[in-house]
């Protein structure tokens, strides 16, 4: 009997396009579009695990030192679980992880977002309505002569521009060093987070970059199946706005109808007098 094929190990997997599309759509839904509050995070240190996480696999998939003085999440403080195993940590030593969890989260976010993707996006935006602006203009007049192709669309992979990016950088890119026995030592974190980010997103078509009709919020098409909005939940708010501004009096009534039934329904539990002994 043939032995089955071992599937390729998680990372090989996503060396791919599409494997670099699920790590680009994981990173801007859950990290680049998302607004990072120092206040919220310090309430919830499970959520800064949560997003150092998704920075180590969606972004850095594991290639970070947790020395880099820039990638400090508790790094700097003696290894809690040496001293306390499964006890509850020390308030004081939950305090200090959980700083330095949010400076660190705040930092990189900062980077990324304002410094990077928040002009990338608008510069892709920019040429996604150029292309358009040609593709509606290159069959002419709908009369015309060359009503015949009033259809034809000029594939986006035709489309060539040259341009740069500038970083919007808050404050000076510090990249730091130590001297260890004699030598020196880089360490990279902040240059690498922007280097994985591009490398993560060169070579993707522009296509697959969207702007939810509901939200606005940007997020990554990854699979076929065209998308107009982020999530499902967009698209039902959406389409209840919709419905309250094409038909309101038509969702005025269909909310009444909905309400009444709901209140002439008996309750799932009703309550069974109790038998006396």
């Amino acid at each position: 009997m043939p032995s089955k094929k071992k599937s390729p190990p998680t990372s090989a997997r996503d060396d791919g396009t599409e494997g670099r599309k699920r790590r680009l759509a994981r990173l801007v839904s859950e990290f680049l579009e998302v607004p990072l509050r120092p206040a919220d995070l310090q309430a919830n240190p499970v959520k800064i695990a949560e997003l150092k996480g998704l920075l180590e696999e969606a972004l850095f998939q594991g290639n970070i030192s947790e020395l880099d003085p820039n990638w400090q999440f508790g790094a700097d403080l003696d290894d809690p679980e040496l001293f306390y195993g499964d006890k509850p940590l020390p308030p004081e030593i939950q305090e200090a992880l959980t700083e330095e969890g949010v400076k660190t989260l705040v930092y990189f976010h900062n980077l990324l977002k304002t410094g990077f993707w928040d002009i990338l996006k608008a510069e892709l935006f920019s040429l996604q309505d150029q292309l358009r602006e040609r593709n509606n203009g290159s069959a002419g007049s709908a009369d015309g002569p060359l009503a015949e192709f009033a259809s034809f669309q000029i594939p986006s992979f035709y489309y060539e521009k040259h341009g740069k990016i500038t970083l919007a950088m808050s404050e000076d890119l510090e990249i730091p060093y130590t001297i260890e026995e004699g030598a020196i030592h880089f360490y990279h974190g902040a240059v690498n987070a922007i280097y994985a980010l591009q490398n993560l997103i060169s070579g993707l078509p522009i296509d697959i970059f969207k702007k939810c009709r509901g939200c606005e919020r940007v997020f990554i098409e990854t699979s076929r199946h065209k998308r107009n909005f982020c999530s499902r939940l967009c698209a039902a708010r959406h389409s209840q706005r919709e419905a309250r501004r094409t038909d309101p009096e038509g969702y005025k009534n269909y909310h009444k109808a909905y309400y009444r039934e709901k209140k002439a329904q008996k309750p799932l539990s009703a309550k069974i007098p109790s038998e006396s002994p």
